[in-house]
């Protein structure tokens, strides 16, 4: 037994509850990124959206502060199982938050580029339907988790020329917790167990479609450089419905 794995020896023998080192989002702890995170009727609404044929997720974001002090809530989640397009957009509109999505500055997965039966793009259709620009790109799969990881840290603001003020830990993602399926995938979505830790680079292709949505959006503005672009931050800085 001396040569057992010691999470193995905790859960088994002794009783402890240890970490499922499988997570793609270990940092992800409820007590900390979950809680009462409602919709600000001050603010702007963001969509990002993972368009799927079983699945079809949308997230409600809203963002406060700018920069590097920018926190993205997570207001309200729709998600459709085996529904149309239509239907999930109706959903969305019945929403208390609809009347502040803002006309642009929407991220949808790669798919919402193909060509659907009808003819058109899921971008289109929702552009004729709603009015709404999307923009689409390609982020591949660990692009989106590590832009994600990093706002589920915990962060101490440093002083940059006093531009930064925070001095306690604070994360820079927080979650309604009306969003049940989101927090539900945070816990999921695992890498495979049947392939050594230094070849697991791409998780289970499932539990993941509100987080490939989330990663979408925030690699989007904020990609692995750094800061959004300043249209965008403009537009959060503001706290305005354009």
């Amino acid at each position: 037994i001396a040569d057992s794995d010691p999470d193995r020896i905790a859960e088994r023998f002794e009783g402890r509850t240890v970490p499922n080192r499988l997570r793609v989002f270990p940092q992800f702890d409820v007590g900390s990124h979950v809680g009462d995170h409602p919709f600000d009727m001050g603010r702007p609404v963001f969509l990002a959206i993972d368009p799927g044929w079983t699945t079809y997720a949308i997230l409600a974001l809203q963002v406060k502060g700018s920069g590097h002090e920018a926190v993205v809530h997570v207001i309200d989640e729709v998600f459709g199982h085996n529904t149309t397009r239509d239907e999930i957009i109706f959903e969305c509109q019945q929403r208390d938050w609809w009347s502040n999505v803002h006309p642009r500055d929407h991220v949808m997965d790669i798919a919402g580029k193909h060509h659907q039966p009808s003819g058109s793009t899921e971008r289109d259709a929702w552009w004729q339907l709603t009015g709404l620009h999307i923009d689409v790109n390609y982020v591949k799969i660990e692009q989106g988790i590590d832009r994600l990881a990093s706002f589920l840290k915990s962060t101490v603001a440093q002083d940059d020329g006093g531009q930064w003020v925070r001095t306690e830990p604070y994360t820079r993602l927080l979650v309604n917790r009306r969003c049940e399926e989101l927090a539900h995938e945070f816990a999921m979505y695992q890498y495979p167990d049947n392939i050594a830790p230094e070849e697991r680079r791409i998780p289970l292709d499932k539990w993941n479609h509100g987080l490939k949505a989330l990663g979408y959006w925030l690699y989007h503005w904020w990609n692995m450089a750094g800061d959004p672009p300043q249209t965008l931050e403009a537009v959060f800085s503001a706290g305005e419905v354009a």
